[in-house]
């Protein structure tokens, strides 16, 4: 069993659902923030004659994945940092670019977000843009609900600290509504969507989206 499975089974469940459902056979995928293959984990369990290229900032994660022997997955990893990419005025990441079918995403944006986040969600469908040409994106993160006390987000991110050493910001997370946004004003239509609590404890939302785009 993932942590990811472990942790938060309703968001792996919505996960594992989104990549059998929206993605084909004999595909090629993108995967920004792969880690360490929990999304390459469930493409091949789903699918077959897949090719999926993995994107992370932390070289262990990706020679994890590359370990791993998938029956139904060929995998090649990439050590970048995925905020630098957007940042540039043209966001690619080879000269020369291979076909892909899907983008995916998922639990990672919020790892490379700064302080104005809207520029950052544009950045981010500008480097979709130049890398899909036509085809799907597969995203999912988190964000505290609006109705949460700015104390009990305190309280919580130092029980993270204590528990597992680390707490995101609330700052870095990107609501969904900003999202969606932006998906639309860049031609995306949204063909599937789930927000849920995704821990009891506090109000942490996970959103989930599949593109197209119109």
């Amino acid at each position: 069993m993932t942590v990811l499975e472990d942790t938060f089974p309703t968001v792996y469940e919505i996960l594992d659902h989104s990549i059998s459902r929206f993605i084909d056979d004999n595909s090629v995928i993108l995967d920004l923030g792969c880690k360490e293959g929990a999304i390459a984990d469930a493409i091949d369990r789903h699918h077959k004659g897949m090719t999926l290229y993995g994107i992370d900032i932390d070289g262990g994660s990706l020679e994890r994945m590359m370990k791993k022997e998938y029956n139904n997955v060929k995998t090649r990893g990439f050590k970048y940092d995925i905020k630098e990419i957007l940042s540039r005025s043209n966001p690619m990441i080879y000269s020369e670019d291979p076909e892909i079918d899907t983008i995916t995403m998922n639990a990672a944006f919020h790892e490379m977000t700064g302080d104005d986040k809207r520029s950052d969600v544009i950045n981010l469908f500008r480097f979709f843009e130049n890398s899909l040409r036509e085809g799907r994106i597969i995203f999912g993160d988190y964000y505290y609900s609006h109705d949460i006390p700015k104390e009990e987000i305190a309280e919580y991110m130092q029980h993270l600290n204590r528990t597992i050493g680390h707490a995101t910001p609330p700052e870095r997370f990107v609501a969904a509504e900003l999202f969606d946004q932006i998906s639309l004003k860049f031609g995306y239509t949204t063909i599937w969507r789930h927000e849920i609590q995704s821990i009891p404890d506090i109000d942490l939302r996970y959103y989930h989206r599949v593109l197209e785009k119109i």
